[in-house]
């Protein structure tokens, strides 16, 4: 049986059988770690968890930004930022864009927690971070959203059709921007071309923040206190959460979660990440941990060609899959920083070639990025191999992948890949 097919049935199985107590096979919602943070959660490409703290009136505080390990390890990341923290996303420098709903600005916060304001916005709330690096916020005042391009120029795109204080907002299946409403229940599409069209309704009201993965949205449903699964159709399910208000752990539908508003997700999409609560007076709150159905895909040999990004034409990867050694061998082409307007071309000095070779299991594999040097065209001259980087790809079919890239002192970030060589023994080794 295909794993796919064993993930359809078993979400089918948990549709009938909930009131059973099937939530435990989707898995449990735990308490990961305590925190003062209440706004939104990303997770950048290493696995660490952000969190902007929303705050409290009262008490003038939601200035800090929390970092989590995965392994619930608990730090200060930055701090003194302006009040009411709230979206964020991590963009391809490494750098964590954090909205300031209270001040009406938009952060850039460096690695080394620094922080730089680079735009202002009528009550921005959330952000997403596309594949080209430009900053995409809802401004709930405004009923707007808002682009910020990496040369720091702003464009409204879309309005009204809907938008009623939009709150969430991720890039969906289809590449359009699909916005959660905070005043009412209401899912939006909104495309490229800034079309706003009906998508879904939340129940509860007073919803918070969105995240795609693994084919599903996942909604933090704040008054209804649960986190809601909503199919690429717009059919909408409770994920997890009784609908009473608490934060107590187990199965998914047996867990109580206490308002959530902010909900981000793994990169290898084993988990979603949850903030909120009832109480934004608490010194801390709880940060959940809520296991996803996660396709049990595994890497085999005909996944071995070419691959690459539709979107970034005349470059990809080379893909050798050894399955007596479980080793994954990839090749990657590119292209470096061109100056002076300088064209790269075929043995220029702006074309980068990086080789990798690493274990792999499931449907992941591991790499050092290796750069090497001092060559010359068909010549026997020794080059010099050093490593530069990690480099992490994840399967989710014949035909769809992953990749993570962290640069030493470089950049880092996530591309999407498709297969561009035909698939002609992958499909059946699967079967």
């Amino acid at each position: 049986m295909k794993a796919n097919t064993r993930i359809h049935l078993m979400r089918a199985m948990c549709a009938l059988l909930a009131a059973l107590g099937c939530s435990t096979l989707l898995g449990d919602v735990i308490t990961l770690a305590q925190a003062r943070a209440s706004g939104d959660v990303t997770v950048a490409p290493n696995g660490d968890i952000f969190l902007g703290d929303f705050g409290s009136p009262a008490l003038a505080n939601g200035t800090t930004v929390v970092k989590v390990l995965p392994d619930g390890t608990t730090s200060l990341f930055a701090q003194g930022l302006s009040r009411a923290l709230e979206g964020n996303d991590v963009d391809a420098l490494g750098n964590l864009i954090q909205v300031g709903f209270g001040s009406n600005t938009v952060f850039s916060i460096d690695p080394a927690g620094n922080a730089t304001v680079i735009a202002n916005l009528d009550g921005p709330v959330g952000i997403v971070v596309d594949e080209g690096n430009q900053i995409f916020v809802t401004m709930c005042r405004a009923d707007a959203i808002a682009r910020i391009d990496p040369g720091g120029v702003v464009t409204q795109i879309a309005s009204g059709g809907g938008l009623d204080c939009p709150n969430g907002i991720d890039v969906g299946h289809d590449g359009a921007f699909y916005v959660v409403n905070n005043i009412n229940g209401g899912m939006y599409r909104v495309g490229r071309d800034g079309v706003v069209s009906f998508f879904a309704t939340i129940p509860g009201g007073g919803n918070g923040h969105v995240v795609y993965v693994n084919g599903f949205y996942y909604v933090a449903g704040r008054l209804a206190h649960r986190i809601y699964q909503v199919d690429t159709a717009g059919n909408v399910t409770p994920y997890a959460g009784t609908g009473v208000d608490g934060n107590t752990d187990g199965p998914n539908l047996q867990a109580t979660i206490s308002r959530p508003n902010g909900i981000g997700a793994s990169p290898d999409g084993r988990y979603l990440y949850v903030i909120g609560g009832s109480n934004f007076s608490a010194p801390t709150l709880p940060v959940r941990r809520i296991d996803l159905p996660f396709d049990e895909f595994e890497i085999n040999a005909g996944l071995s060609g070419a691959w690459g990004n539709s979107g970034t034409p005349g470059q990809g990867l080379f893909l050798d899959v050894v399955p007596d050694s479980q080793l994954l061998w990839m090749s990657w082409f590119t292209y470096g920083p061109a100056p002076d307007g300088a064209i790269a071309r075929v043995a220029s000095p702006f074309n980068e070639w990086w080789v990798a070779l690493g274990p792999y299991s499931g449907a992941s594999a591991e790499m050092t990025l290796i750069e090497a040097t001092g060559g010359v065209f068909n010549d026997t001259v020794d080059v010099t191999e050093q490593n530069v980087g990690s480099f992490t790809i994840t399967f989710s079919s014949c035909t769809e992948a992953e990749m993570n890239y962290n640069f030493d002192g470089g950049p880092s970030g996530v591309i999407a890949l498709e297969r561009l060589s035909p698939d002609e023994l992958c499909a059946v080794l699967i079967e």
